[in-house]
């Protein structure tokens, strides 16, 4: 800056100042000349700081903006109230900043779970004529139906939980350990095969009662060779 300003001639103003005179109906029609072109060279030296200081802080804001994300946990009007602050800020600066553009990096920058409805605006809307705010309520009427739907779904997982939790606790409440094993002893019994009456079963192949024909052999005792004919 210091560079540009001496080539302007402005470096001088800074360095000596302006010289300061009681009454200005005594100078000369030079003195009178000088102390114009230092004030109007002051004007012009002061303008070129503040256009640099605003350059300065415009780049960025221009940075802040395209590195603007929305955040997990943020909800929609928290992050559409900071993208203004810092495009009202750039306007300020001197930014020519339109809806547009504002539009298409605020649908850029919102978390995954937006997906559906920014593809959603984008195939149905014109953003010429979409403005920001609608863009918000849109956005917002969103998030309200998936706050909804997400805590209808975790009442009903906390409500499944409890009612399955609480039926094995009713069911145990209050037994002992010997009391419980008693109860699985019985139900591992209950699934064994049952032991079948052969009292009235008779072989097809002696005719005797007690067995089936298909255990003659093991059941013949010492005479089992008289049986096979």
């Amino acid at each position: 800056m210091e560079d540009f300003l001496r080539s302007k001639e402005y470096w001088s103003v800074f360095e000596d100042g302006i010289q300061e005179l009681e009454a200005r109906t005594s100078l000369t029609d030079a003195q009178k000349i000088e102390i114009d072109a230092q004030n109007l060279k002051d004007r012009k030296a002061k303008n070129h700081l503040f256009q640099a200081i605003d350059r300065s802080i415009l780049q960025m804001l221009r940075g802040e903006f395209e590195n603007l994300h929305m955040k997990p946990g943020e909800t929609i009007s928290d992050y559409f109230s900071k993208t203004m602050t810092i495009v009202n800020r750039m306007r300020t600066h001197g930014e020519q900043l339109g809806d547009v553009a504002i539009i298409e990096k605020s649908l850029r920058s919102l978390l995954p779970k937006y997906n559906f409805i920014v593809c959603s605006i984008e195939e149905s809307k014109d953003f010429d004529a979409f403005s920001i705010d609608e863009l918000k309520n849109s956005l917002m009427i969103h998030e309200s139906k998936s706050i909804l739907q997400e805590s209808e779904k975790q009442a009903l997982q906390a409500l499944s939980t409890q009612k399955y939790s609480g039926h094995g606790n009713n069911k145990w409440k209050g037994r002992s350990t010997d009391e419980r094993r008693n109860v699985w002893d019985h139900r591992i019994s209950d699934r064994k095969p049952k032991a079948i009456d052969k009292s009235q079963i008779k072989c097809f192949r002696c005719h005797k009662h007690g067995y089936y024909r298909t255990e003659y052999y093991t059941n013949m005792n010492g005479n089992s060779d008289e049986g096979r004919g």
